[in-house]
């Protein structure tokens, strides 16, 4: 069952109905400042709808994951770090790590290699696919794109939980092109001043960054 149209934004389920991907909705990258901890990625998407996706003329399979009315039993995909709240995303940098924007297309991030399937709280992201699952074995990649935008991949392997399971046997691949950073968060109350003080102990170039409307945003 092939997609209609083209997107630069596209979620893969490897053997599910879809071989071409899903296209994003909704896609968002944002960050925050924890005076702290360091410096957090968060990503949140949201796939097109499965009910536009071939449904009532699809043929009936042996398989739930390769059924396209199953999917469509669930409406469509959410992979976050932020829908939920109980997740930390990408904890991209501290005092002995700072980040280094001008090079972030050199990093890549793993996340969550060895998160227990089942501990909800502490993993970085949660996925809702057939039901809630539980996703981990994140590997992240920003690469350089035109007028200070980037170029994210991103894999991930993920369990069916909601239906009983804990074996990581799905997989996933995002690929969006020229997703643009929302800055990062600075927590509620504090000052211009504790801010800038925060930020120069995460990052290799503080001066390169900008306090606008309670967010610091790195220079393009």
């Amino acid at each position: 069952m092939a997609r209609t149209g083209t997107s630069k934004r596209i979620v893969f389920f490897p053997k599910n109905p879809w071989p071409e991907g899903l296209g994003l909705d909704e896609f968002r990258w944002s960050g925050r400042l924890d005076a702290e901890r360091g410096l957090f990625f968060d990503l949140h998407l949201r796939s097109e709808s499965y009910h536009h996706l071939g449904v009532d003329d699809a043929e009936e399979t042996d398989s739930d994951w390769e059924s396209v009315n199953v999917w469509a039993n669930y409406g469509s995909c959410i992979l976050s770090s932020t829908k939920w709240g109980a997740h930390e995303g990408i904890h991209v940098a501290d005092a002995e790590d700072p980040l280094g924007w001008s090079e972030l297309d050199r990093w890549e991030f793993f996340v969550d290699t060895h998160t227990p399937v089942d501990d909800y709280e502490g993993r970085a992201f949660h996925i809702y696919l057939f039901g809630h699952g539980s996703v981990v074995r994140h590997r992240i990649h920003f690469a350089k794109a035109e007028r200070g935008r980037f170029d994210l991949s991103w894999t991930a392997k993920f369990a069916l939980t909601y239906g009983g399971s804990t074996n990581l046997s799905k997989s996933l691949r995002v690929e969006a092109k020229g997703i643009a950073f929302e800055g990062f968060q600075i927590p509620s109350g504090m000052s211009t001043a504790s801010a800038k003080e925060a930020l120069s102990r995460f990052v290799t170039d503080p001066s390169d960054y900008t306090l606008r409307k309670g967010r610091l945003w790195p220079r393009r």
